[in-house]
C-alpha cells in the first residue's frame, strides 16, 4: 500500500511536536479505517516557531528489519576531563538494522575507562538486543587525545621597553 499525502488529526500533529528525537518514530496511522504501521522519517519544521511543516513517513511491515541511522552518544566524559584527555568524536551516528518495534532512540557507549591514545570502533558500540551494526566495523568513532594546556606566563612583570635611544 502506498501512504499518499494525508491531512492528520491535530492531536497527532501536536504528539510529532513533542518529538526530539533523530526521527526513526513508529506510529500507527488510521488511513480510512485501515492501521498502517508507519515510520517516521523526519519532521520538518518552520524556522522561528518550529511548528511542523511536514511529516515524512514510510509504511513498515513490523515483522522485518529495517535499516536506519541513530546517534551515538558518549557516556563518561567527566571522568576523562579530570584526567587530562580529550575526545575527538570523528562519528555521530551509526548505521544499525533492527525490527520497527524495537527502534533505538539511540547507541549509548560509556568511555569512562579509556585513556589517551585509545580508539573506539563501531565494532566496540554497545548494541542493544535486537540490534545489529551495519557500519564498518573499522569505523573509527571517537579517539582518546592529551588535553593541550596553554604554557604558563613564567615572567611575573612585563619588561618595560628599554630607554636606550631616548633623549
Amino acid at each position: 500500500m502506498r501512504l499518499k499525502n494525508r491531512i492528520l488529526d491535530p492531536v497527532f500533529i501536536f504528539e510529532c511536536l513533542q518529538l526530539e528525537g533523530h526521527g526513526n518514530i513508529l506510529v500507527d496511522v488510521n488511513l480510512e479505517g485501515e492501521h498502517v504501521p508507519a515510520m517516521i522519517n523526519e519532521i520538518s519544521r518552520e524556522t522561528m516557531n518550529h511548528r511542523p511543516l511536514h511529516i515524512d513517513m514510510y509504511a513498515v511491515n513490523l515483522k522485518e528489519p529495517i535499516n536506519t541511522e541513530v546517534p551515538v552518544v558518549l557516556d563518561g566524559l567527566q571522568a576523562l576531563d579530570g584526567e587530562g584527555a580529550m575526545v575527538q568524536q570523528q562519528t555521530r551516528e551509526v548505521a544499525v538494522r533492527y525490527l520497527p518495534t524495537n527502534v533505538p532512540e539511540s547507541i549509548i557507549h560509556d568511555i569512562a575507562n579509556l585513556t589517551v591514545g585509545d580508539v573506539l570502533h563501531a565494532r566496540d558500540l554497545t548494541l542493544p538486543t535486537g540490534v545489529t551494526l551495519h557500519t564498518d566495523p573499522e569505523e573509527v568513532i571517537c579517539t582518546i587525545m592529551e588535553a593541550r594546556t596553554a604554557e604558563p606566563d613564567t615572567e611575573d612583570e612585563p619588561k618595560e621597553p628599554d630607554a636606550e635611544g631616548k633623549e
